[in-house]
């Protein structure tokens, strides 16, 4: 008790302890007093154990599960829980406890991709890094570019790893997102995720270009191996010419929002050239000439606005690949 006491916020610390009697903190009070360094592996362990007990049928916490439960309670940060319980109250609702992972899930995949990001941008990388691992994966995009870059770097770095998830962590992520109205539990065995890289390609790849190099350029540092792979699946704007047949630039021009590809082509006279000579090349040249001086007519977008409808664009191509309609020449 008084390692987890020594790791917790001191509101948290004082919510936990108050649940405690006058002896039991006295006894905590003397056990910290006694506590020196501790090995990270011990504190990991303790915390580890600490977690399944408190989660285990027959938990042997004075009170029981009731116990146990209140104790859980008071381990959470009640300011976070009174905001995220606030925004679901006039947005989402919320999910019933003992909901099924899969209608959570169904649940979480609903919700807006900002607001999602701003539930869990205080979670632990391992943590958001699982939650990506089973979110569609233009929603994935939307979230990592959502989260703070720090965060998001550290996220990116965690899914290049791809370690497998134990069941107890899962189901414990799965109980703590559920009060927030999101989840990130799986079903009946931990997934062995031998995808990872490919999977974070295809959730950069819906990504703004300087999100994608932000979030990288750490992982470049610690696993090179690994940040070269994933580049290596990463469809640019500027490289898009090279990428996907003649026969889409039509395509794009036709079914793609108007406002967001004209974006898109706008700023690419700064940073694709090549790709917006490829969209014109490849449309009736009548047409092409109407489109092009309708765009150039627009003000130069902002970096963010640029590279925002540039990764949209790509991400509508890459749903188009999906279902079959073109192919990528990656």
């Amino acid at each position: 008790m008084a390692v987890v006491l020594s790791l917790l916020d001191p509101p948290q610390a004082k919510a936990l302890a108050e649940t405690l009697d006058a002896g039991a903190v006295d006894r905590v009070i003397a056990a910290y007093e006694d506590m020196r360094s501790v090995p990270k592996p011990v504190l990991l362990q303790i915390i580890a154990g600490f977690v399944a007990e408190l989660r285990s049928k027959s938990p042997k916490v004075r009170g029981g599960r009731r116990g146990a439960a209140a104790l859980a309670e008071a381990i959470l940060d009640p300011a976070a829980d009174a905001n995220d319980e606030g925004e679901q109250e006039t947005s989402l609702g919320s999910v019933a406890p003992g909901a099924d992972p899969e209608a959570i899930w169904a649940y979480l995949e609903q919700m807006e991709p900002v607001l999602l990001s701003r539930m869990i941008s205080n979670e632990r990388p391992a943590v958001i890094a699982a939650i990506l691992a089973r979110v569609p994966e233009d929603k994935g995009g939307q979230i990592v570019t959502n989260l703070p870059e720090t965060k998001a770097a550290a996220v990116v770095t965690q899914m290049a790893q791809g370690a497998p998830v134990s069941q107890m962590t899962l189901d414990a992520i799965t109980e703590s997102l559920r009060r927030r109205a999101s989840s990130a539990g799986s079903g009946d065995h931990a997934e062995e995720d031998n995808d990872a890289l490919p999977r974070l390609t295809a959730i950069l790849n819906r990504c703004p270009m300087s999100r994608q190099e932000a979030v990288l350029a750490p992982l470049r540092e610690t696993a090179e191996e690994h940040a070269m792979a994933v580049e290596q699946g990463l469809i640019r704007f500027p490289n898009l010419g090279n990428l996907m047949p003649r026969n889409v630039a039509p395509m794009l021009f036709r079914e793609i929002e108007e406002t967001v590809l004209h974006t898109a082509v706008r700023f690419g006279a700064e940073n694709a050239t090549e790709t917006v000579d490829f969209l014109y090349a490849n449309i009736s040249q009548r047409l092409a000439e109407q489109i092009r001086e309708r765009i150039d007519a627009n003000p130069m977008p902002s970096e963010e606005d640029g590279e925002s409808a540039q990764a949209e664009v790509i991400s509508t191509l890459l749903e188009w690949e999906k279902e079959g309609r073109f192919a990528f020449s990656v």
